[in-house]
């Protein structure tokens, strides 16, 4: 079981793709595809 850190950590990491995500779709799709590969590396 991950520890109630690692799970906020886990929901605001989730959070931060799902607003890049609807920004990409509002602004330009490839960059906002560019910025959601450096937070997932």
């Amino acid at each position: 079981m991950p520890s109630p850190s690692q799970f906020y950590l886990l929901v605001h990491k989730f959070a931060s793709m799902t607003i890049i995500q609807s920004w990409s779709k509002r602004n330009n799709l490839a960059q906002g595809r560019s910025i959601l590969r450096t937070c997932i590396c």
